[in-house]
């Protein structure tokens, strides 16, 4: 029986949270779940998908704006479907209780438009080199580290058990 996709969709700024969105979708679609994994800034009507997982980067400590606002415009759709948060920020390099709860807070306003199933919190990348001058500049400045601190295992791990919680015992949700 052929059964609608679920859409995991993302906003992104240099790439490392559509690598992040596309990990998920290829979990999602290892447990048999039929999957489309797309850009936001692509997406028009939620109609076609049962569920919905819905990701940004952070910067300065938000969802992107496009995210936020995808969010608003979707709001009765995405309260009527299933439907699960995550981000990708830099701050998680460093994996304690305190960030945890800071970074947890940065989906407070999208949390309070509609309320997720569930949240992924995971650390990102930071390569100055591929930023826009300006924020080059200020990682520069801030002397903030620079690397690739996304665990590819924990994300597969996470995303296989929102596929379970999507799909309990095989029931389409």
């Amino acid at each position: 029986m052929e059964t609608c996709p679920i859409l995991v969709a993302y906003a992104t700024r240099e790439g490392s949270t559509r690598e992040v969105a596309q990990s998920i979708g290829q979990s999602l679609s290892e447990h048999g779940a039929k999957v489309e994994v797309r850009a936001i800034k692509d997406i028009t009507d939620l109609t076609p998908y049962r569920a919905v997982i819905l990701g940004s980067a952070i910067r300065v400590g938000k969802w992107l704006p496009e995210a936020v606002k995808f969010v608003e415009q979707h709001k009765g759709d995405l309260e009527r479907k299933p439907l699960v948060y995550f981000l990708v920020c830099a701050t998680l390099r460093e994996d304690t209780p305190a960030h945890h709860r800071e970074v947890l807070a940065y989906l407070d306003p999208v949390r309070k438009l509609v309320e997720p199933l569930e949240t992924g919190l995971f650390a990102g990348k930071l390569d100055a080199d591929h930023l826009p001058f300006l924020e080059r500049m200020m990682v520069k400045v801030m002397h903030a580290p620079q690397g690739d601190w996304r665990d590819w295992t924990s994300i597969h791990a996470w995303a296989d058990g929102v596929a379970d919680r999507l799909e309990p015992k095989g029931e389409v949700v």
